[in-house]
């Protein structure tokens, strides 16, 4: 059965949180942002904003491991 897309819009998210490193609860600090935001995008919810999708993908790129 194919996943619906918030399931793969979470699975997305738990992939490249991965990329860092990081615990969620690390995530959320390094990120700047607030838990409840990071949580619902760990459970495939969307970013609210441009600006939070923005700075999501600020964070990504900040965090990320070389």
């Amino acid at each position: 059965m194919a996943d619906t897309e918030k399931e793969q819009r979470a699975r997305a998210f738990k992939e490249r949180l991965a990329t860092t490193g990081l615990s969620i609860t690390e995530f959320q600090r390094e990120s700047g942002l607030t838990r409840n935001v990071v949580y619902n995008l760990s459970k495939g919810q969307k970013p609210s904003s441009v600006e939070q999708a923005q700075r999501l993908e600020e964070a990504f790129a900040k965090l990320k491991k070389s």
